[in-house]
């Protein structure tokens, strides 16, 4: 399995199709000082996986500060579908 997709935006959905919409895109994060705190963010992973990769998966997600700190960690369950 590969992470195909991943990036920061204001806003993601996913229509009834199944199609990905993404709002606003970042480039770059940026603050005056540290820690900063931002209002609203989307996070869009997007993984290619082979039909072997089917099932469940754990996922783990780091934040750290600009000196290695760790400040937000999730951690969960994604199920492939074959």
């Amino acid at each position: 399995m590969e992470i195909d997709l991943a990036l920061l935006a204001d806003a993601a959905t996913i229509d009834g199709s199944g199609k990905l919409n993404i709002l606003g895109v970042f480039d770059r994060v940026s603050a005056s000082a540290f820690p900063a705190q931002h209002g609203r963010m989307a996070m869009v992973l997007r993984f290619a996986a082979g039909l072997p990769e089917s099932g469940p998966h754990e996922v783990g997600i780091r934040l750290s500060s600009p000196d290695g700190v760790e400040v937000l960690r999730l951690d969960g369950e994604m199920q492939l579908a074959p």
